[in-house]
């Protein structure tokens, strides 16, 4: 609106008669007769005469303004009513579910407000409860100067109860990049150390479902909430069952590894992967694994107990505690091509290219069974090949045996070192390729004394772990997150590598006692032919094969090595 000068004003309202009803709370308008000009009186003239008047915070009405205005340029004199003054009003609204009233406010005009008071009583007549009515709300409702709405009573809503929950006790570790503090690359293949549980562990834990919380409406009536879902466990179980004093536990039944599904969970004696590849990353497992296809490359697979690998092992890391199974072959390849000046067979380049890191390596502390085996490094307390070994490095405690249940039988290249015997097939191959056998023994029965004391000081430490597992007080343990609880947790997972380190101990002393007791004098043996450049070492006796021999068999006799063909 433009700013008017006085004069203008004055002579506006001259013009007109207003008509204020205080009664009534109406505002009129009509025109004086004697004006001469009418048609320079505006709708801005109008408004400033009722500011004027003090009546313009009024319900004005600009479209009866106009309606005047244009009936006086018409010649009619007739009045018209062009505002009212309108007291404060409200209307409330109740939602369907009946948690919620809406004061719809609208602001006085120049007429009474409304008050906190009278919108509380409205609410009340109405029959909502005085403790669902929000006092802030109606004093905010009550002051807004425009047209607007306000949530004025609240129901209490109800709260819907927790369905059954299954708490893992046991979980696989993620393994570590790296350590953060180390200069040491990120090992991306880095995947989970799987967990391994003793008989009797508590692996699943029911909390049964909780009743929902009841709510109120505004008019105080209460509001049945929703319950939690109560689930059974998924039985039956394999591995596990549940625990004689605690219906909500399960235990395992077995040792093994624990595979959880929702509300349930299986104790496996083996760990079974389809492949070991960049989907599993490295695994390590306190226990047995079954792989029924192949390691792929850069993989580690390390087990406490056996190994079966029904594909191949391709530059690949396989460890195990007892014995491995490989079907297929375990194919590597060699950090270099060794090139020794010195030609005897315990000289210093072959000892160097024992301490070389190879791409494949697989150790084994029991047997190792493969099919063939290229480029690798190769150890075990023995090693059966069924078609052949080329250029790899082999260490075993008694004997190396390929081709002796079916198969080419071939071994050639590398460096082989054996406590007992090397038997093969053909020893060697036809292009003359350097072949290095050595047949060191050891003391067995040192190395048998040397176990018996680590497994008693094993033994002795097993004891002490289940004294302090009986100590601790059971409602204690069984309260999750409680330092008994973690300390239980903790004295089980020693507990099983204690078990674990037990049971190679054990391996290793079948292992001793079988070369404590072996008769037979350290022999290499080709069943059906030895090529020459064969350089072949009993006990540092040492001999280079000069010639093809058909079957023949080395063996040391005083400090010399003798062929028997």
């Amino acid at each position: 609106m433009s700013s008017l000068d006085s004069s203008q004003t004055n002579s506006a309202i001259t013009a007109l008669n207003f008509n204020i009803d205080q009664n009534t709370g109406l505002i009129s308008i009509k025109l004086a007769s004697e004006h001469p000009a009418p048609s320079t009186i505006t709708t801005e003239h109008v408004l400033d005469a009722l500011k004027r008047l003090g009546v313009a915070h009024w319900d004005i009405q600009l479209p009866l303004i106009d309606k005047f205005l244009a009936n006086i340029q018409q010649g009619a004199l007739d009045s018209v009513d062009i505002g009212y003054r309108r007291d404060a009003s409200f209307s409330i609204t109740i939602s369907p579910d009946k948690m919620k009233a809406t004061a719809h406010m609208t602001p006085a005009m120049g007429g009474e407000p409304a008050s906190s008071e009278q919108l509380f009583t409205a609410l009340t007549q109405q029959g909502v409860a005085k403790k669902r009515i929000i006092l802030p709300a109606l004093k905010q409702a009550v002051s807004a100067l425009e047209s607007t709405e306000f949530d004025v009573a609240l129901g209490l809503a109800p709260q819907r109860g927790q369905d059954t929950q299954f708490i893992e006790r046991v979980s696989d570790a993620s393994c570590e990049l790296t350590d953060p503090n180390s200069d040491d690359a990120i090992d991306f293949l880095a995947g989970r150390i799987y967990s391994t549980v003793l008989k009797g562990t508590p692996l699943l834990e029911r909390i049964a479902a909780l009743p929902g919380k009841v709510g109120q409406d505004i008019f105080g009536n209460i509001v049945q909430p929703e319950h939690g879902v109560d689930l059974p466990f998924d039985t039956p179980f394999e591995g596990a069952s549940i625990a004689p004093d605690n219906p909500n536990m399960v235990i395992a039944d077995i040792d093994g590894h624990p595979v959880y599904s929702p509300g349930k969970v299986n104790v496996e004696p083996t760990l079974r992967f389809e492949n070991v590849d960049l989907s599993t990353g490295h695994v390590s497992f306190n226990g047995s694994v079954e792989i029924t296809g192949d390691v792929l490359p850069g993989l580690h697979v390390e087990a406490s107990g056996d190994i079966f690998v029904r594909g191949t092992v391709e530059r690949a890391v396989l460890k195990s505690g007892a014995n491995i199974t490989v079907q297929g072959g375990v194919i590597g390849e060699s950090p270099h091509d060794a090139n020794p000046k010195q030609e005897d067979a315990t000289s210093k380049a072959d000892e160097k290219e024992s301490n070389s890191d190879y791409a494949g390596i697989v150790t084994a502390v029991g047997e190792l069974t493969l099919k063939y085996a290229s480029e690798v490094k190769l150890t075990a307390n023995n090693i059966h090949a069924k078609e052949y070994v080329f250029n790899s490095l082999v260490n075993v405690q008694q004997g190396l045996y390929i081709g002796q249940s079916g198969g080419h039988g071939q071994l050639a290249g590398g460096n082989i070192q054996a406590g007992h015997c090397i038997i093969a097939k053909e020893i060697g191959s036809p292009a003359y390729q350097k072949t290095t056998l050595h047949i060191v023994q050891s003391d067995p029965q040192q190395n048998v004394k040397k176990l018996l004391f680590l497994q008693e000081k094993r033994t002795e430490q097993l004891l002490r772990l289940h004294q302090l597992l009986d100590a601790l007080p059971p409602d204690q343990v069984a309260l999750l997150n409680s330092s008994a609880h973690k300390k239980s947790l903790k004295i089980t997972e020693a507990l099983a590598d204690l078990n674990f380190m037990l049971t190679d101990i054990k391996q290793r002393l079948a292992n001793a006692e079988q070369a404590r007791y072996s008769e037979q004098p350290p022999f290499v043996q080709a069943t059906q032919r030895c090529y020459p450049n064969c350089y072949v070492s009993i006990n540092h006796a040492p001999l280079v094969t000069d010639k093809e021999l058909k079957a023949c068999t080395f063996a040391r006799k005083g400090q010399s090595i003798t062929i028997t063909l």
